[in-house]
């Protein structure tokens, strides 16, 4: 089954506000929501917990908003383990706009973050980082600070509305920290309405994965002689799912060897 060829867009757009020398970006992710669930029908791919739900569509506007504070597309990939939670958080993104992701059961008692990034023709970096607390966007501003050592405030609704702030160098963060992540959206967007920040670009998002049939073929193919056969177990027909998206393949095990 093809996946829709247009999906729908959310816009995302970052400023520069040039007194307090911080980097914006504001972002409705509606349309990527709506994406993902035509993505999630198209593929029957079985709904989640609706308070995991809530979380991971915050998760996922917090991704986008992170990648398009970027002047250099790469690709991101998030892993995140919070206490108390039953399931851990996957969202990736990809250089052109293209997000995706998945939840899946988790053993984990600690909190752990994992942030994978890659820029077209350079080796991986990967990062791992302790989130405080158990939100998952709050997280991904715990990245930042303990990672890339950046003063950043990062907030996202259920609705789809986020905002991102980065400080500069010599920027200062002061006149939004007593703001609630609401408060902080809210304050963004009016900045942006009335024209206050200077515009630095806009991208486009969606709601797709890269996986298909020659994909997981490959992973399963590439994988050693012992191991294929242990995922196997005697079987001659095998159900998988995406690691990325969750979608389910079955490949036959006939002319595979």
């Amino acid at each position: 089954m093809d996946q829709p060829t247009l999906p729908p867009l959310s816009y995302f757009y970052r400023y520069l506000w040039e007194d307090p020398e911080l980097m914006v970006v504001v972002g409705d992710a509606g349309e990527l929501f709506r994406g993902m669930d035509i993505y999630n029908r198209h593929f029957g791919i079985a709904p989640v917990d609706d308070a995991d739900a809530r979380d991971f569509k915050r998760l996922l506007t917090a991704a986008g908003l992170a990648a398009v504070s970027l002047s250099d597309r790469e690709s991101w990939g998030w892993n995140l383990s919070l206490p108390d939670r039953q399931m851990g958080f996957f969202v990736a993104a990809e250089p052109e706009g293209m997000l995706c992701g998945c939840l899946h059961p988790t053993t984990r008692k600690q909190q752990l973050g994992f942030v994978q990034r890659q820029k077209a023709g350079e080796d991986l970096t990967q990062s791992h980082f302790t989130p405080q607390g158990s939100d998952v966007v709050h997280a991904v501003e715990r990245y930042f600070v303990e990672c890339e050592q950046v003063q950043v405030r990062v907030a996202a609704n259920e609705q789809g509305l986020g905002a991102l702030v980065r400080a500069m160098p010599g920027g200062r963060l002061d006149e939004l920290a007593s703001l609630s992540d609401d408060e902080l959206i809210e304050r963004c967007r009016k900045l942006a309405k009335d024209g206050e920040m200077k515009g630095m670009g806009e991208v486009l998002l969606f709601y797709e994965c890269r996986c298909d049939d020659e994909m997981i073929l490959s992973m399963i193919t590439n994988l050693p002689a012992d191991q294929r056969e242990e995922l196997w177990r005697g079987q001659d027909a095998l159900h998988i799912e995406c690691p990325r998206c969750g979608r389910g393949y079955t490949m036959k095990k006939q002319g595979l060897n």
